[in-house]
C-alpha cells in the first residue's frame, strides 16, 4: 500500500514575505535601470553637444582658411565698381577677417545683428567673427570680348541677375553688379560706376582712354563675394545655439 502524497500550500505569512522580497528585487532592478538610463541619456546629450561643437569649429575653420582668398590673386585688392561700393558693408571687404567683442561696442555692419534674447539674436556678452569669402562659380568665357561688352559665358552656374560678382584674371580683378545673365554677363551702368573693366583703376577711371580698358578672355574666373558671420545666438527653444 503506497502512501498518499499530500500537497500543502503557502501560508499567508509566507506569501506576504515572498511578495515583499519580489517587490524589493523589482525596486532594486528599477533603480538600476533608471540610473543606467539617465547616465546613458546624459552621455548621449554630451556626445551630441561635442559633435555639434566639432562641426561648428570645422565650419568656422573652413571659412577662416578661405577668408581673403580672391580666387585669382589675393595679393591685389579688386576694384569695386558697384554703385554702392562706398557703403560700410562693402567697405569692410578690405578687412577679410574681423572679430567683434562681447561688450556690444563693436557690431556688424548693415545688415546689423541685434543683441538680445530673442530667437536669432546675438547673446549679450559673447564674441563673434565676421569674414569675407569668395564662392567660385563653374563658368568660363567663350571668347575674348571688348571691355565694355557683355562677356560670353558657358557653364552650369550662371550668376543671378542683380547679384555682386567677382570677375578676375591674373591682371585685373573687379567686383561688378550683374545687369544681364545667361549666355552673356552684363556689367553696365548705372548699377556699376563704369561699363568697362579698367587696368589702371576702379571708378576713378571713368574717363580713361580705351587703350587702358581691360578685355577679359578665356582665363577669366568668377566668384560670388559672401560675408559670413559666426556668433552665439538664441534658438527657437530659447537656448543658445
Amino acid at each position: 500500500m503506497t502512501p498518499r502524497t499530500v500537497q500543502q500550500g503557502m501560508s499567508l505569512v509566507e506569501l506576504m514575505i515572498g511578495m515583499l522580497i519580489a517587490l524589493l528585487v523589482i525596486s532594486v532592478c528599477g533603480r538600476v535601470y533608471l540610473s543606467t538610463s539617465a547616465t546613458t541619456l546624459s552621455g548621449l546629450a554630451l556626445a551630441r553637444v561635442q559633435e555639434g561643437g566639432r562641426l561648428a569649429l570645422g565650419l568656422v575653420g573652413r571659412d577662416l582658411r578661405g577668408a581673403g582668398d580672391l580666387v585669382c590673386d589675393s595679393a591685389r585688392a579688386p576694384f569695386n565698381l558697384m554703385a554702392e561700393r562706398d557703403a560700410p558693408f562693402w567697405q569692410s571687404l578690405s578687412e577679410p577677417v574681423r572679430g567683434t567683442t562681447g561688450d556690444g561696442a563693436d557690431t556688424f555692419f548693415s545688415p546689423t545683428v541685434p543683441v538680445g534674447t530673442g530667437a536669432g539674436e546675438r547673446l549679450q556678452g559673447t564674441d563673434a567673427v565676421r569674414l569675407w569669402r569668395m564662392r567660385p562659380l563653374r563658368l568660363a568665357v567663350e571668347t575674348r570680348a571688348p571691355s565694355d561688352a557683355p562677356l560670353p559665358l558657358s557653364g552650369a552656374e550662371p550668376p543671378v541677375l542683380g547679384s555682386p560678382l567677382l570677375v578676375c584674371d591674373f591682371e585685373v580683378a573687379s567686383i561688378v553688379r550683374v545687369t544681364a545673365t545667361g549666355a552673356a554677363l552684363g556689367h553696365a551702368t548705372p548699377e556699376n560706376c563704369i561699363g568697362h573693366f579698367s587696368a589702371i583703376g576702379g571708378c576713378a577711371s571713368v574717363g580713361d582712354a580705351p587703350g587702358a580698358w581691360h578685355p577679359h578672355g578665356t582665363d577669366t574666373a568668377f566668384a560670388v563675394p559672401e560675408q559670413v558671420r559666426w556668433f552665439v545666438a538664441t534658438g527657437a527653444n530659447g537656448r543658445p545655439r
